[in-house]
C-alpha cells in the first residue's frame, strides 16, 4: 500500500513579519489621516453652536454651586465663533495648535476653555488633564517618568505666569511652565492656557524663547470687557 506523502508548506517568517509591520504602518497612517481631517463636532451653524456652548456652559456653572445664566454678548462672541470654527476644523483655522486664550481677571477665560473641553470630550475619545499653573511644579514631581509623564496627553493649564518660577525636585531647580511648554512643543502636544498678562509681561516672566515658543503652540484669543464674576 503506497504511503501517503506529508507536505509541508515552509513559512517565511520574516516575510510575513514584515508584511504585518506593512500594514501595521498603513492602518496607524489612515487612521491618523482620518483624525487630521475629523472634526472635533459635527457640523454645526453659528446660532446652534452658541446655544450647545451656553448650555455646557451652564452645566458647569451648576457644578460648581453658581446658578447663573452663561450669557454670550459682544464681547465673547467673536472668541465663541472662533472656537466653532476651530472644533469643527474649518479651513483657515490652525487646529494643530492649540487655544490660549488672554485678558483680565475675571472675563469668562477659564470657563469658556473648560466648556470647549466639555463638548470635545463628548464628542471624542480625548481626555484633558486640567490643573492651575501652581499644580504644574508637584504634578511633575510626583509622576512617575516625571515631567515626560506629561509630554503628551491634552491639557489644560489655567492661569499661567501665577506660579512659582522656579521650583526644586530632589535639590534640582527647574522652571514648570517653560520646561513643560519646551517638551511639549517638540512632541507637538496638544496644549489649551489662559492668561490675565500681556505679552510684555510674559517677556519679563518666561523669557522671550518661552513666549516665542507660546506663539507657535497656540491660536491666541483675546477676551474683552469686565469682570462678569458678582
Amino acid at each position: 500500500m503506497a504511503k501517503k506523502m506529508k507536505w509541508e508548506k515552509k513559512i517565511d517568517r520574516t516575510r510575513v513579519d514584515n508584511q504585518l509591520k506593512e500594514a501595521q504602518q498603513e492602518w496607524r497612517e489612515a487612521r491618523q489621516n482620518i483624525f487630521e481631517h475629523r472634526s472635533f463636532i459635527p457640523n454645526i451653524y453659528y446660532d446652534d453652536f452658541f446655544k450647545l456652548f451656553k448650555l455646557n456652559a451652564e452645566i458647569l456653572l451648576f457644578e460648581r454651586g453658581e446658578k447663573t445664566e452663561y450669557k454670550i454678548d459682544d464681547y465673547n462672541k467673536s472668541a465663541l465663533s472662533f472656537i466653532c470654527t476651530y472644533l469643527q476644523k474649518c479651513e483657515g483655522v490652525d487646529h494643530k495648535k492649540g487655544i490660549m486664550i488672554v485678558g483680565d481677571i475675571g472675563t469668562g477665560k477659564t470657563l469658556m476653555l473648560k466648556t470647549a473641553i466639555k463638548i470635545i470630550e463628548k464628542h471624542t475619545i480625548k481626555r484633558f488633564k486640567q490643573l492651575h499653573s501652581k499644580e504644574v511644579a508637584e504634578a511633575i514631581k510626583e509622576a512617575e517618568s516625571g515631567i515626560r509623564s506629561l509630554k503628551k496627553m491634552p491639557m489644560l493649564i489655567d492661569d499661567i505666569g501665577k506660579e512659582q518660577k522656579e521650583a526644586k525636585d530632589y535639590g534640582s531647580a527647574f522652571n514648570p511652565i517653560p520646561d513643560l511648554f519646551a517638551l511639549r512643543w517638540d512632541f507637538g502636544s496638544w496644549t489649551f492656557a489662559t492668561c490675565n498678562y500681556n505679552f510684555d509681561d510674559l517677556v519679563n516672566f518666561y523669557g522671550r524663547s518661552t513666549v516665542d515658543r507660546m506663539n507657535q503652540m497656540f491660536n491666541i484669543i483675546t477676551l474683552k470687557g469686565e469682570s462678569r464674576r458678582k
